[in-house]
């Protein structure tokens, strides 16, 4: 019954801000576990210590701004703020992101700088650490090993295949474009990422779509982020969109095309005469 009733405010994007910041925290701490075992075969022993330097310099980026807004007062401020919006106090496990053990005094100060926030404040914070590391790590990683931003894309790509079979499992009512976008929308709400939105799926008729369009991320204003990135994430969903017998295609998005909304659109896997499913 919990599994259907989250499902179903899932669906009804109905969330409390609470519980949507503490969502995007888990889920942030996930996708940095996986990058480093994703890295792994490029880095070696390397990788861990790798992931753990690109997100200090998200959070060095991300402090300095919020320098400016006056979030926080001093550069000490950084860690112990972000350790608080990742609630690390209560996921000990993802301390090591965070480098060196920091004092109580400073923990306690970083709650309170935190608790000047409103919860949904601090849900797009974190939301939008997602996109400053993707661009941290293309800009970064060319130099530690070749083909590195095709090897995230094939990281994110096994991600959500992986998330897309976890999903399935639970739900096997979930299939085709409808559990797809299902799926899709989860991710995206959680990320902050077109809170407007329309879905069409196909219904036969030879005009007919299965599409997604919203109005776009958190991520495309930021500095240093350009189609690129857009594709290195959208092999997220890909992998997605491939455990649900679906091509996937980005078929606009801002940073290419202009406007105010991004758009992807699914097809079914075509099946070679072996009975593989192809693109």
């Amino acid at each position: 019954m919990f599994g259907t009733l989250t499902r179903e405010v899932f669906r009804r994007e109905a969330i409390p801000a609470i519980g949507r910041w503490t969502l995007v925290a888990l889920s942030m701490q996930t996708w940095l576990r996986g990058l480093a075992r994703g890295l792994r075969p490029a880095l070696g022993d390397e990788a861990g210590a790798t992931v753990q330097e690109l997100f200090a310099e998200v959070l060095k980026r991300r402090g300095e701004v919020l320098l400016r807004a006056n979030v926080i007062r001093t550069p000490a401020d950084v860690v112990p703020f972000f350790r608080a919006l990742y609630q690390i106090d209560l996921s000990p496990r993802a301390a090591w992101l965070f480098g060196p053990r920091v004092s109580r005094r400073a923990r306690l100060r970083g709650y309170r700088l935190a608790s000047r926030m409103t919860s949904t404040e601090r849900w797009v914070e974190v939301a939008t650490h997602a996109g400053e590391l993707l661009v941290v790590a293309t800009e970064r990683l060319p130099d530690r090993f070749p083909r590195a931003v095709a090897t995230l894309g094939d990281i994110f790509f096994e991600m959500g295949r992986a998330e897309a079979r976890s999903f399935q499992q639970k739900h096997p009512d979930a299939t085709g474009a409808r559990g797809a976008v299902e799926l899709l929308r989860m991710g995206e709400y959680v990320f902050h990422v077109n809170p407007s939105h329309e879905t069409g799926f196909d219904t036969g008729d030879p005009k007919a779509q299965n599409y997604l369009v919203g109005d776009a991320c958190l991520w495309h204003p930021r500095p240093g982020w350009d189609r690129l990135h857009c594709g290195v994430f959208g092999r997220f969903q890909a992998g997605v969109c491939q455990e649900f017998g679906l091509n996937y295609k980005l078929d606009k998005t801002i940073p290419k095309h202009g406007g105010d909304s991004c758009r992807v659109v699914f097809s079914p896997l075509r099946k070679s005469r072996t009975g593989d499913r192809v693109g």
